[in-house]
Protein backbone atom coordinates (compact mmCIF):
# COMPACT_ATOMS: atom_id res chain seq x y z
CA UNK A 1 0.00 0.00 0.00
CA UNK A 2 1.22 3.44 -0.29
CA UNK A 3 1.57 6.02 2.22
CA UNK A 4 -1.04 7.90 2.97
CA UNK A 5 -1.54 11.80 3.96
CA UNK A 6 -3.58 13.07 6.92
CA UNK A 7 -3.44 16.81 7.43
CA UNK A 8 -0.79 17.62 4.77
CA UNK A 9 1.08 14.93 6.83
CA UNK A 10 2.83 11.98 5.39
CA UNK A 11 2.48 8.84 7.33
CA UNK A 12 5.36 6.89 7.26
CA UNK A 13 5.37 2.90 7.03
CA UNK A 14 7.84 0.52 8.17
CA UNK A 15 9.42 -2.53 5.81
CA UNK A 16 6.30 -4.22 6.84
CA UNK A 17 3.42 -1.84 6.35
CA UNK A 18 2.90 -0.31 9.48
CA UNK A 19 1.80 2.72 10.08
CA UNK A 20 4.06 5.18 11.99
CA UNK A 21 1.45 6.71 14.65
CA UNK A 22 3.53 9.34 15.90
CA UNK A 23 2.77 10.95 11.89
CA UNK A 24 -0.97 10.33 12.95
CA UNK A 25 -0.26 12.21 16.25
CA UNK A 26 1.30 15.18 14.39
CA UNK A 27 -1.26 15.57 12.22
CA UNK A 28 -4.29 15.81 14.51
CA UNK A 29 -1.98 17.91 16.72
CA UNK A 30 -1.85 20.44 13.47
CA UNK A 31 -5.62 20.04 13.09
CA UNK A 32 -5.86 20.95 17.02
CA UNK A 33 -7.85 17.89 17.35
CA UNK A 34 -4.97 16.05 19.64
CA UNK A 35 -3.14 17.10 22.79
CA UNK A 36 -0.11 15.51 23.90
CA UNK A 37 -2.36 13.35 26.38
CA UNK A 38 -3.58 11.84 23.06
CA UNK A 39 0.20 9.98 22.43
CA UNK A 40 1.04 7.16 21.17
CA UNK A 41 2.29 5.68 24.52
CA UNK A 42 -1.09 6.50 26.29
CA UNK A 43 -3.04 4.89 23.59
CA UNK A 44 -0.98 1.32 23.39
CA UNK A 45 -1.55 1.92 27.39
CA UNK A 46 -5.42 1.65 27.12
CA UNK A 47 -7.43 -1.37 28.17
CA UNK A 48 -9.36 -1.12 24.87
CA UNK A 49 -6.45 -0.62 23.18
CA UNK A 50 -4.36 -4.30 24.44
CA UNK A 51 -7.50 -6.24 24.28
CA UNK A 52 -7.12 -4.99 20.56
CA UNK A 53 -4.00 -5.63 20.00
CA UNK A 54 -5.25 -9.02 21.70
CA UNK A 55 -7.91 -10.15 19.53
CA UNK A 56 -5.55 -9.11 16.45
CA UNK A 57 -3.03 -11.25 17.83
CA UNK A 58 -5.49 -14.08 18.16
CA UNK A 59 -6.67 -14.39 14.90
CA UNK A 60 -2.68 -14.04 13.30
CA UNK A 61 -1.67 -16.65 11.20
CA UNK A 62 1.83 -17.79 10.64
CA UNK A 63 2.12 -15.09 7.77
CA UNK A 64 0.97 -12.25 9.85
CA UNK A 65 3.41 -8.88 11.86
CA UNK A 66 3.31 -7.90 14.93
CA UNK A 67 0.29 -5.74 14.96
CA UNK A 68 3.01 -3.21 17.35
CA UNK A 69 6.56 -1.96 17.00
CA UNK A 70 8.16 0.40 18.64
CA UNK A 71 11.59 1.72 17.68
CA UNK A 72 13.79 3.59 20.21
CA UNK A 73 16.60 5.73 19.46
CA UNK A 74 17.73 5.48 15.50
CA UNK A 75 18.27 2.07 15.04
CA UNK A 76 20.95 0.54 11.61
CA UNK A 77 18.42 3.55 9.95
CA UNK A 78 15.33 2.80 10.87
CA UNK A 79 13.37 5.67 11.96
CA UNK A 80 11.76 5.75 15.38
CA UNK A 81 8.45 5.80 16.39
CA UNK A 82 5.10 3.21 16.76
CA UNK A 83 4.07 1.48 13.90
CA UNK A 84 1.08 -0.55 14.21
CA UNK A 85 -1.55 -2.10 12.03
CA UNK A 86 -4.11 -0.47 9.85
CA UNK A 87 -6.72 -1.82 12.28
CA UNK A 88 -4.75 0.28 15.16
CA UNK A 89 -4.62 3.16 12.61
CA UNK A 90 -8.36 3.42 12.86
CA UNK A 91 -8.61 2.68 16.33
CA UNK A 92 -6.07 5.57 17.29
CA UNK A 93 -7.96 7.98 15.16
CA UNK A 94 -11.14 7.21 16.38
CA UNK A 95 -9.81 7.54 20.13
CA UNK A 96 -8.66 11.01 19.03
CA UNK A 97 -12.13 12.26 17.71
CA UNK A 98 -14.67 11.74 14.93
CA UNK A 99 -13.72 14.17 12.20
CA UNK A 100 -10.45 12.63 12.40
CA UNK A 101 -11.42 9.53 12.17
CA UNK A 102 -13.27 10.10 9.04
CA UNK A 103 -10.12 11.87 8.22
CA UNK A 104 -8.02 8.73 8.22
CA UNK A 105 -10.55 6.43 5.98
CA UNK A 106 -11.01 9.18 3.68
CA UNK A 107 -6.53 9.34 3.31
CA UNK A 108 -7.24 5.33 3.16
CA UNK A 109 -10.13 5.24 0.85
CA UNK A 110 -8.00 8.04 -1.49
CA UNK A 111 -4.72 6.20 -1.51
CA UNK A 112 -6.64 2.61 -2.69
CA UNK A 113 -8.21 4.35 -5.08
CA UNK A 114 -5.44 6.42 -6.64
CA UNK A 115 -4.22 2.40 -6.71
CA UNK A 116 -7.24 0.75 -8.40
CA UNK A 117 -6.65 3.80 -10.74
CA UNK A 118 -3.12 2.84 -11.85
CA UNK A 119 -3.76 -1.06 -12.10
CA UNK A 120 -6.85 0.24 -14.29
CA UNK A 121 -4.27 2.12 -16.90
CA UNK A 122 -2.25 -0.54 -16.60
CA UNK A 123 -4.81 -2.82 -18.07
CA UNK A 124 -5.61 -0.43 -20.63
CA UNK A 125 -2.13 -0.03 -21.77
CA UNK A 126 -1.95 -4.03 -22.26
CA UNK A 127 -5.19 -3.94 -24.49
CA UNK A 128 -3.47 -1.20 -26.97
CA UNK A 129 -0.51 -3.04 -27.02
CA UNK A 130 -1.92 -6.44 -27.83
CA UNK A 131 -4.16 -4.58 -30.61
CA UNK A 132 -1.32 -3.22 -31.86
CA UNK A 133 1.00 -6.68 -32.03
CA UNK A 134 -2.62 -8.19 -33.84
CA UNK A 135 -2.67 -5.30 -36.21
CA UNK A 136 0.77 -5.71 -37.08
CA UNK A 137 0.39 -9.23 -38.11
CA UNK A 138 -1.89 -8.17 -41.05
CA UNK A 139 0.75 -6.73 -42.96
CA UNK A 140 3.66 -4.64 -43.32
CA UNK A 141 2.22 -0.86 -43.24
CA UNK A 142 0.45 -2.32 -39.95
CA UNK A 143 3.75 -3.78 -38.79
CA UNK A 144 5.56 -0.01 -39.71
CA UNK A 145 2.94 1.65 -37.90
CA UNK A 146 3.41 -1.02 -34.58
CA UNK A 147 7.33 -0.11 -34.48
CA UNK A 148 6.56 4.21 -34.22
CA UNK A 149 4.13 3.01 -31.54
CA UNK A 150 6.49 0.86 -29.47
CA UNK A 151 8.15 3.59 -27.50
CA UNK A 152 5.50 5.45 -26.59
CA UNK A 153 3.82 2.26 -25.60
CA UNK A 154 7.25 1.85 -23.87
CA UNK A 155 7.29 5.01 -22.04
CA UNK A 156 3.41 4.91 -20.92
CA UNK A 157 4.41 1.39 -19.50
CA UNK A 158 7.54 3.03 -17.64
CA UNK A 159 5.52 5.42 -16.10
CA UNK A 160 2.78 3.96 -14.78
CA UNK A 161 4.94 0.93 -13.37
CA UNK A 162 6.93 3.65 -11.71
CA UNK A 163 4.09 4.95 -10.07
CA UNK A 164 2.74 0.97 -9.24
CA UNK A 165 6.01 0.31 -7.62
CA UNK A 166 8.09 3.52 -6.78
CA UNK A 167 12.13 2.63 -6.80
CA UNK A 168 13.06 1.75 -3.24
CA UNK A 169 15.17 4.00 -1.48
CA UNK A 170 18.77 3.13 -0.52
CA UNK A 171 20.60 4.87 2.18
Amino acid sequence: MDSIVVSNILVKQDKNGRFCLNDLHRAAMGQGKATKSHRPGSFLKRPETIALINAIKKRCTAECITPVLTVKGNKSGIEQGTFVSKTLVYAYAMWIDADFHLDVIEAFDSSHEAQKNLWQQMQALITKEVSSQVRASFGSKLMLSRKKEIPRLKSERDLIESKIQPSLLTH
